[in-house]
């Protein structure tokens, strides 16, 4: 009679060990993290790009009311005011201050302590510089404060 020889095959292995779908779960929220600090980043510069915008639209409707009011600018109504300063001495040109400071209060963040709006006009010249600042968002004071500053010749 024939003898049974054992016969061992060797099976291949298939499927994935559990240190490799570790390594693999690893990997992917790694990535997965990486592309949620990328949005958050994202967010924080469009929202800072915001507030300039609105700052520079702020600013620009100051100049506006000035050019609308040549003559209380002629007349120095607008010079010298300092940030959240209303020291106008024409009855308009303390209506568009008063105004513009509101709005700069409603839009810009950091509250009528940061946000404010300063307007001055160089001695002896028609050249009138229109400032707004504005606070940091809420829960981000290490970002300080900024500020627009626009120069125009009327």
């Amino acid at each position: 009679m024939l003898a049974h020889a054992k016969v061992t095959t060797r099976r291949r292995q298939t499927g994935a060990t559990l240190v490799e779908v570790l390594v693999t779960l690893v990997s992917t929220a790694v990535g997965l993290l990486g592309i949620a600090a990328l949005q958050f980043v994202g967010l924080r510069s469009n929202q800072e790009a915001y507030h300039r915008l609105q700052a520079s639209s702020l600013a620009s409707s100051m100049l506006d009311c000035i050019r609308a009011n040549r003559t209380g600018f002629l007349n120095d109504e607008y010079s010298a005011i300092t940030f959240n300063g209303t020291q106008a001495n024409g009855e308009r040109a303390t209506a568009d201050l008063l105004a513009w400071q509101s709005e700069i209060d409603r839009i810009l963040p950091g509250g009528p302590d940061a946000a404010a709006g300063a307007v001055e006009r160089t001695q002896g010249t028609n050249v009138i510089t229109v400032s707004v600042r504005w606070g940091p968002r809420t829960g981000n004071a290490a970002a300080g404060p900024g500020v627009l500053t626009l120069r125009a010749e009327l």
